[in-house]
């Protein structure tokens, strides 16, 4: 569960940084 958790975070702040630079 920790672990499905860390992924998820990871994922959301990877999209966050992809959308930032993508702008």
């Amino acid at each position: 569960m920790g672990l499905g958790l860390k992924n998820c975070l990871r994922r959301d702040l990877n999209g966050i940084i992809e959308s930032n630079q993508s702008h």
